[in-house]
């Protein structure tokens, strides 16, 4: 009889202990089901934050806050789409400027034509008007035109080349002497001085050079002569020095 009650309470802290085993492993597995669900739920509420930030991003709002980034996977992506749009972001405003910069220089070489076409029609003009003018004034005369049509050509060549590629195709060549590009501004703007009655006068030092491309340079200072010689008064002068 002892022994039967000694069982009986063996089976009975058994079971006991069998039904508290289950209860511990229904509460874990609770637990469990209920930490994955909020782990769902805030890693959905994190994708909702990352696409507001990526809309954000898109209507150009470039703010990133430190403070809303957390130690996870999706603060890394987060944190990665911005410095991606940003580069975007650099990338079309560099390329902006680029190509603003080639519509100006295209502008620019537009308006260099202005001045070689000015002179020819100077000088055709005088051609036309004036059937008796000497052979050597006449032959002059055709051989500064035959000089600008060669200046236009490479003006238009040099915009054909600006189209196709990035501006800022000027680069710092050789070393060209100072009296060499005075020369042939001089030369290409002697017509317009005389017949604004204009002298040029040089005042260069020996040796003067500098380092430059010299084909945009001689644009630059024929530009620069030009403009003194139509802002200067008649029987005035336009003094060069260097």
């Amino acid at each position: 009889e002892y022994g039967s009650r000694t069982l009986e309470s063996q089976e009975e802290r058994l079971l006991r202990f069998q039904m508290g085993l289950n209860a511990i492993l229904l509460l874990t597995i609770f637990l469990g089901i209920l930490a994955i669900i909020i782990y769902l739920q805030r890693r959905q509420h994190r994708i909702e934050e990352l696409q507001r930030y990526m809309e954000k991003l898109s209507r150009g709002n470039y703010c990133l806050n430190l403070e809303e980034n957390n130690d996870d996977e999706l603060s890394g992506l987060r944190n990665e789409v911005y410095r991606l749009t940003v580069q975007l972001k650099e990338s079309a405003a560099l390329e902006q400027g680029r190509r603003q910069a080639l519509a100006d220089s295209v502008a620019n070489i537009s308006h260099q034509l202005k001045t070689p076409m000015t002179s020819m029609t100077i000088l055709l003009d005088n051609l036309t008007e004036n059937e008796e003018m000497d052979r050597i004034t006449r032959h002059r005369f055709l051989t500064e035109v035959r000089r600008q049509l060669m200046g236009m050509s490479w003006l238009i060549a040099n915009m054909l080349k600006l189209s196709r590629l990035e501006a800022g195709v000027v680069e710092l060549r050789t070393s060209v002497e100072a009296g060499q590009l005075v020369e042939k501004c001089t030369a290409r703007l002697q017509t317009a001085a005389e017949w604004k009655a204009v002298g040029l006068e040089v005042w260069l030092q020996p040796g003067a050079a500098l380092y430059v491309d010299e084909n945009w340079t001689v644009e630059a200072l024929c530009n620069i002569i030009k403009n003194a010689i139509e802002h200067s008064p008649e029987g005035g002068s336009v003094r060069i020095s260097a």
